[in-house]
């Protein structure tokens, strides 16, 4: 994953940024939100979302074997 990071150039970081911040801006009201109609606390909405991306991550960050 290291070597990634260090292959990006300046404007696939940007763009990557740009990416992250906006699923961010959407995703943590909505996991809030659906927490509270669950009638959860809301902080259990934003960990599930934490917790879902974290796994994205692994799985993204892995190399598919070719087909």
């Amino acid at each position: 994953m290291l070597n990634r990071l260090r292959r990006l150039s300046p404007t696939t970081l940007k763009a990557d940024l740009s990416a992250g911040l906006t699923t961010a801006l959407v995703a943590i009201p909505d996991s809030i939100a659906s927490a509270m109609l669950a009638g959860l606390n809301p902080k259990h909405g934003h960990y599930a979302l934490m917790i879902g991306a974290l796994i994205a991550a692994m799985q993204a960050a892995r190399p598919v074997p070719p087909v």
